[in-house]
């Protein structure tokens, strides 16, 4: 069964403001990208949203070389698609799809959350802190950073887990999920629970790793309804794995 829905008739995004930020000289190739890679996995675009490489090398600030050369990276990581039009496109992916994701990084990220536990520092246990303070204050109302700032959130404790593979392949599942994420947050007004975020902290303060785990893979869950929401093929996960996930994700004594 194919995993990707034909992409709809749509008009390309404009990409100035704080969508992507233009990248100074030197090693342009990799800074395009990895500034490419930012914006998709805080969330910056919609599923279906197309690019030409001459609208993203004018956002960025450069020529049209090491677009192509980050789009060429982009793609073979599953996070764009090439159009017949030599236009590239943000995958609209099915809800098989985006289950199959959920399940990976079910799987990755709570592992990445029971190694942080041994590894974290107090100041990252205080710059989680920070973060949780800064969504909350958003959440009835999020603003343009509140997804970075959830990004900003999990990848502070996947970073502390000191797995470089481990974080690549995170990263890359986060690149086909953020702009699902933007679209249930900011398109249709879904609201993260952020209960998960709270019990993260505690769990890693406490170096609880189970605890942990069980936080990360509810916030996980949590997301994945609002995205599944969107999906026409299939529903939200089923309420009892939500329900299972939610007691899980809080701290014992």
């Amino acid at each position: 069964m194919p995993s990707r829905k034909p992409h709809p008739p749509s008009q390309e995004q404009n990409l100035g403001g704080p969508i992507l930020h233009q990248v100074s000289q030197g090693a342009l190739h990799d800074r395009v990208y990895v500034e490419l890679r930012r914006a998709l996995m805080a969330g910056a675009f919609a599923p279906g949203t197309k690019f030409t490489l001459q609208s993203l090398a004018k956002a960025v600030g450069t020529s049209v070389m090491p677009v192509r050369d980050a789009l060429r990276r982009l793609v073979a990581e599953h996070a764009l698609d090439v159009l017949p039009n030599r236009m590239v496109a943000i995958p609209v992916l099915t809800a098989e799809r985006l289950g199959e994701i959920r399940d990976i990084r079910l799987a990755l990220e709570s592992m990445a959350a029971a190694l942080a536990v041994v590894h974290i520092s107090d100041r990252e246990v205080k710059d989680l802190i920070s973060i949780y303070e800064l969504m909350k204050a958003q959440h009835d109302s999020p603003g343009a950073d509140f997804l970075a700032l959830n990004q900003g959130f999990h990848f502070t404790i996947y970073r502390s887990a000191s797995r470089p593979i481990l974080l690549a392949m995170i990263e890359t599942l986060w690149l086909q999920t953020g702009p699902w994420l933007s679209d249930a947050v900011h398109g249709r007004g879904g609201r993260l629970e952020l209960q998960h975020h709270q019990f993260a902290i505690v769990a890693l303060t406490e170096r609880n790793s189970k605890a942990a785990s069980r936080a990360v893979a509810a916030a996980i869950i949590s997301a994945s309804n609002l995205m599944a929401g969107i999906t026409q093929s299939r529903g939200p996960v089923s309420s009892g794995l939500r329900e299972s996930a939610d007691k899980d994700a809080k701290p014992t004594a």
